[in-house]
């Protein structure tokens, strides 16, 4: 269920879920119903985007400061924790440092897949929420401002979720 790494955070009490709390790498996490960031982005898609993004640096900051790593380690063991914190199983099709740019696919999406549920279709992209996170993650990745981008959306029909990053 967890990947080796993930266990790995277990063993070494920097991912707990016990007594009433989950923590992760010291500091309190929350588990909410995917339906909040759906009614967040139903309200303000733009504010929902910048949210996910602010907050996405500012834990990226706080985690690669306690991990200790950089670079394709740390895009290895985001995935990983991208995964077990319930947002879809991701794949990375592209990942040009070079030009600072990235294509994301994610499988599952949970955003689309609560659209899905109360809408039944959309004939737009749905999650500005994950898009917003993916773009926060590149910045700090590529040490640049990034923006990402939703072009495919399990909510409009297709096979998966797809981010450009650049």
């Amino acid at each position: 269920m967890f990947s080796p790494f993930v266990k790995k955070l277990m063993f070494a009490r920097q991912f707990n879920m016990e007594d009433g709390k989950i923590e992760f790498l010291g500091d309190r996490e929350l588990l909410l119903p995917v339906g909040l960031v759906t009614e967040f982005q139903a309200f303000d898609e733009d504010k929902t985007y910048l949210l996910a993004k602010k907050s996405c640096i500012a834990e990226l900051e706080r985690m690669t400061a306690k991990l200790g790593v950089k670079g394709p380690e740390l895009v290895k063991n985001l995935t990983e924790i991208y995964e077990a914190f319930g947002l879809g199983r991701i794949e990375i099709k592209d990942f040009d440092v070079k030009n600072g740019r990235a294509i994301i696919n994610i499988s599952d999406s949970p955003v689309a897949r609560d659209y899905i549920r109360k809408n039944k279709s959309s004939k737009h992209e749905t999650c500005n929420f994950i898009a917003g996170m993916l773009a926060g993650i590149g910045e700090s990745i590529f040490n640049k401002n990034m923006e990402a981008k939703e072009v495919k959306c399990i909510a409009k029909g297709d096979s998966v979720c797809q981010f450009i990053v650049k």
